[in-house]
């Protein structure tokens, strides 16, 4: 009976080897995951306006928070609040009048933004238009009061203006990409200029916005002592 036995587990084991040789099909499945390789894509992307003008944009915003003595900030997800807090404080740095009405709060140095630009750009940015309702924002440069929004414009003056300089673009998955950006001035005296910190930014491509790309995360670190 053992020796039967053993006829039997040789057949079944040399029929299961036939099996894989004639059907190339193992007879229990297996389930096989891929992981896509990052590309560096910087030649490809950096030239692109739409590229250029989400970096702009996230650069004005850092460098302004860093003013304030935020050093670094990560924001994985973007919500209303955190979309609207960098346009605007980008808008405040860039002293942008195209943004900006003559109405003050308060008769104070915040003036009220424009509602069209403001939803126009908001939405270049992030792929859709802005719930103004949703929206609240309180801070030395950005105020809500009777549901409109307040900035309060920078003035640079004869310091050194805020640059930026892409280092790399790196393709993540499928329609996602991740940028890094050096955040600089140009010295005013001698036009040269040199870097205070690194940016993250994340994008998806997306045809909700006429940059091609909008913008998902950002994450930022300030390295130089410049501002405190």
């Amino acid at each position: 009976m053992k020796r039967q036995l053993l006829r039997f587990k040789k057949k079944l084991v040399y029929a299961l080897i036939i099996s894989v040789f004639v059907t190339g099909i193992l007879p229990t499945p297996i389930s096989v995951t891929t992981y896509a390789k990052s590309k560096v894509v910087t030649s490809k992307l950096k030239s692109k306006s739409g590229i250029k003008n989400i970096c702009k944009y996230s650069n004005m915003y850092v460098q302004v928070m860093a003013e304030l003595g935020t050093k670094k900030k990560t924001i994985s997800k973007m919500t209303e609040n955190s979309k609207a807090n960098l346009l605007c404080m980008a808008i405040a740095g860039m002293y942008n009048e195209s943004f900006i009405s003559s109405e003050r709060l308060n008769e104070g140095l915040h003036r009220a933004i424009k509602v069209n630009p403001f939803k126009k750009q908001y939405k270049k940015l992030y792929g859709n238009y802005p719930n103004l309702n949703k929206i609240n924002i309180s801070n030395q440069v950005v105020k809500k009061n009777n549901g409109k929004i307040y900035v309060g414009l920078g003035d640079w003056g004869e310091g050194d203006y805020p640059v930026y300089k892409i280092s790399k673009i790196v393709k993540t998955g499928s329609k996602k990409y991740t940028i890094t950006v050096k955040n600089q001035k140009t010295d005013y005296d001698t036009g040269k200029r040199y870097t205070i910190g690194t940016t993250t930014i994340k994008i998806k491509a997306s045809k909700n916005s006429s940059y091609g790309y909008i913008i998902t995360g950002i994450k930022y670190q300030i390295t130089s002592n410049m501002y405190y």
